[in-house]
Protein backbone atom coordinates (compact mmCIF):
# COMPACT_ATOMS: atom_id res chain seq x y z
CA UNK A 1 0.00 0.00 0.00
CA UNK A 2 2.81 2.63 0.90
CA UNK A 3 4.21 1.74 -2.24
CA UNK A 4 1.26 2.90 -4.70
CA UNK A 5 1.27 5.95 -1.93
CA UNK A 6 4.66 6.96 -3.66
CA UNK A 7 4.06 5.76 -6.83
CA UNK A 8 0.65 7.57 -6.97
CA UNK A 9 2.31 10.66 -5.64
CA UNK A 10 5.20 10.74 -7.97
CA UNK A 11 2.50 10.55 -11.17
CA UNK A 12 0.63 13.60 -9.97
CA UNK A 13 3.81 15.39 -9.35
CA UNK A 14 5.50 14.54 -12.67
CA UNK A 15 2.02 15.57 -14.50
CA UNK A 16 2.24 18.94 -12.64
CA UNK A 17 -0.56 18.42 -10.29
CA UNK A 18 1.26 19.91 -6.64
CA UNK A 19 4.05 21.66 -8.38
CA UNK A 20 2.11 25.09 -8.22
CA UNK A 21 1.70 24.49 -12.05
CA UNK A 22 -1.76 23.25 -14.21
CA UNK A 23 -1.54 20.92 -16.57
CA UNK A 24 -2.14 23.09 -19.16
CA UNK A 25 -0.04 26.35 -19.49
CA UNK A 26 -1.26 28.95 -16.49
CA UNK A 27 0.86 29.28 -13.72
CA UNK A 28 -1.19 28.90 -10.26
CA UNK A 29 0.23 31.07 -7.72
CA UNK A 30 -1.42 33.23 -4.73
CA UNK A 31 -0.87 36.47 -6.58
CA UNK A 32 -3.70 35.73 -8.63
CA UNK A 33 -5.91 35.90 -6.04
CA UNK A 34 -7.87 38.86 -5.93
CA UNK A 35 -7.31 40.58 -2.57
CA UNK A 36 -3.37 39.98 -3.35
CA UNK A 37 -3.38 41.01 -6.61
CA UNK A 38 -4.66 44.30 -5.32
CA UNK A 39 -2.26 44.88 -2.22
CA UNK A 40 0.53 44.01 -5.37
CA UNK A 41 -0.83 47.12 -7.18
CA UNK A 42 -1.20 48.96 -4.26
CA UNK A 43 2.72 48.61 -3.27
CA UNK A 44 3.61 49.06 -6.93
CA UNK A 45 1.73 52.31 -7.47
CA UNK A 46 3.32 53.18 -3.82
CA UNK A 47 7.09 52.44 -4.60
CA UNK A 48 6.42 54.72 -8.05
CA UNK A 49 5.35 57.77 -5.67
CA UNK A 50 7.84 57.26 -4.17
CA UNK A 51 10.11 57.25 -7.23
CA UNK A 52 11.67 53.89 -6.47
CA UNK A 53 10.82 52.59 -10.63
CA UNK A 54 12.84 49.51 -9.99
CA UNK A 55 10.81 47.76 -7.07
CA UNK A 56 7.78 48.85 -8.60
CA UNK A 57 8.32 47.32 -12.09
CA UNK A 58 8.92 44.50 -10.04
CA UNK A 59 6.42 44.24 -8.03
CA UNK A 60 3.89 44.99 -11.37
CA UNK A 61 6.05 41.87 -12.98
CA UNK A 62 5.01 39.03 -10.44
CA UNK A 63 1.66 39.19 -11.79
CA UNK A 64 2.50 38.49 -15.52
CA UNK A 65 2.07 34.38 -14.34
CA UNK A 66 -1.71 35.24 -14.11
CA UNK A 67 -3.88 34.08 -16.78
CA UNK A 68 -6.16 37.44 -17.00
CA UNK A 69 -3.92 40.55 -17.30
CA UNK A 70 -5.76 43.97 -16.50
CA UNK A 71 -5.33 47.34 -18.33
CA UNK A 72 -4.63 49.15 -15.52
CA UNK A 73 -1.64 46.80 -14.66
CA UNK A 74 -0.07 46.88 -18.38
CA UNK A 75 -0.49 50.56 -18.78
CA UNK A 76 1.63 51.37 -15.49
CA UNK A 77 4.16 48.68 -16.15
CA UNK A 78 4.65 50.89 -19.46
CA UNK A 79 4.53 54.04 -17.05
CA UNK A 80 7.28 52.15 -15.55
CA UNK A 81 9.32 51.29 -17.92
CA UNK A 82 9.30 54.68 -19.54
CA UNK A 83 10.68 55.64 -16.13
CA UNK A 84 13.49 52.96 -16.35
CA UNK A 85 14.71 53.85 -19.81
CA UNK A 86 13.16 50.16 -20.84
CA UNK A 87 11.70 52.06 -23.95
CA UNK A 88 11.33 48.45 -25.71
CA UNK A 89 9.80 47.22 -23.10
CA UNK A 90 7.62 50.25 -22.54
CA UNK A 91 6.20 49.58 -25.99
CA UNK A 92 5.64 45.56 -24.97
CA UNK A 93 3.65 46.71 -22.36
CA UNK A 94 1.56 49.91 -24.03
CA UNK A 95 0.71 47.45 -26.87
CA UNK A 96 -0.60 44.99 -24.93
CA UNK A 97 -2.84 47.50 -22.79
CA UNK A 98 -4.16 48.54 -26.28
CA UNK A 99 -5.34 45.01 -27.22
CA UNK A 100 -6.76 44.52 -24.17
CA UNK A 101 -8.42 47.38 -24.74
CA UNK A 102 -8.72 49.27 -28.22
CA UNK A 103 -10.66 53.04 -27.09
CA UNK A 104 -8.69 53.25 -24.11
CA UNK A 105 -7.56 57.17 -23.79
CA UNK A 106 -5.07 55.80 -21.08
CA UNK A 107 -3.82 52.96 -23.37
CA UNK A 108 -3.32 55.09 -26.18
CA UNK A 109 -1.75 57.91 -24.76
CA UNK A 110 0.98 55.54 -22.70
CA UNK A 111 1.58 53.94 -26.22
CA UNK A 112 1.92 57.37 -27.86
CA UNK A 113 3.92 58.33 -24.76
CA UNK A 114 6.68 55.72 -25.52
CA UNK A 115 6.43 56.24 -29.87
CA UNK A 116 7.14 60.09 -28.67
CA UNK A 117 10.65 58.50 -26.41
CA UNK A 118 11.25 56.14 -29.58
CA UNK A 119 11.17 59.59 -31.71
CA UNK A 120 8.24 57.72 -33.82
CA UNK A 121 6.42 60.89 -34.62
CA UNK A 122 3.96 59.76 -36.92
CA UNK A 123 3.05 56.60 -35.01
CA UNK A 124 3.16 59.17 -31.71
CA UNK A 125 0.63 61.59 -32.99
CA UNK A 126 -2.24 59.17 -34.46
CA UNK A 127 -2.43 57.71 -30.80
CA UNK A 128 -2.24 60.98 -28.82
CA UNK A 129 -4.84 62.50 -31.21
CA UNK A 130 -6.80 59.33 -30.97
CA UNK A 131 -6.83 59.39 -26.93
CA UNK A 132 -7.54 63.20 -27.13
CA UNK A 133 -10.46 62.33 -28.91
CA UNK A 134 -12.06 59.92 -26.67
CA UNK A 135 -10.56 61.66 -23.55
CA UNK A 136 -9.97 65.36 -24.08
CA UNK A 137 -9.54 66.36 -20.76
CA UNK A 138 -5.85 63.82 -20.35
CA UNK A 139 -3.72 65.21 -18.39
CA UNK A 140 -0.62 65.92 -20.21
CA UNK A 141 -2.22 65.32 -23.64
CA UNK A 142 -2.30 68.43 -25.33
CA UNK A 143 1.76 68.97 -24.23
CA UNK A 144 2.81 66.32 -25.80
CA UNK A 145 0.79 66.45 -28.84
CA UNK A 146 2.34 69.91 -28.87
CA UNK A 147 5.78 68.45 -28.74
CA UNK A 148 4.94 65.69 -31.47
CA UNK A 149 3.94 68.61 -33.83
CA UNK A 150 7.20 70.91 -33.04
CA UNK A 151 9.15 67.45 -34.04
CA UNK A 152 7.43 67.05 -37.38
CA UNK A 153 8.23 70.51 -38.09
CA UNK A 154 4.50 71.31 -38.35
CA UNK A 155 2.66 74.47 -36.52
CA UNK A 156 2.31 74.32 -33.05
CA UNK A 157 -1.32 75.56 -32.72
CA UNK A 158 -2.54 73.91 -36.42
CA UNK A 159 -6.26 74.62 -34.98
CA UNK A 160 -6.80 76.57 -31.54
CA UNK A 161 -8.94 74.51 -29.08
CA UNK A 162 -11.15 75.49 -26.44
CA UNK A 163 -11.03 74.08 -22.96
CA UNK A 164 -14.41 72.29 -22.62
CA UNK A 165 -14.42 74.46 -19.53
CA UNK A 166 -15.02 77.39 -21.38
CA UNK A 167 -17.99 78.21 -22.93
CA UNK A 168 -18.30 79.47 -26.37
CA UNK A 169 -19.72 83.35 -26.57
CA UNK A 170 -23.54 83.47 -26.90
CA UNK A 171 -23.58 87.02 -28.65
CA UNK A 172 -21.51 87.87 -31.40
CA UNK A 173 -21.70 90.86 -33.41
Amino acid sequence: MRSFLIIACMALFSMGMGTGFNVGEYHWDLTCDPETRNQIVDTGFNLYLQQKFEPALAQMQSLEGCNSPKIDEEIMKAHLSLKLGENQLAETYARHAVSLQPQSADALQVRGQVYLQQRRFTLALEDLEQAEKIDPALPEIEKMRLTVLNELGASTDPKPRRPASVEAPTNVL
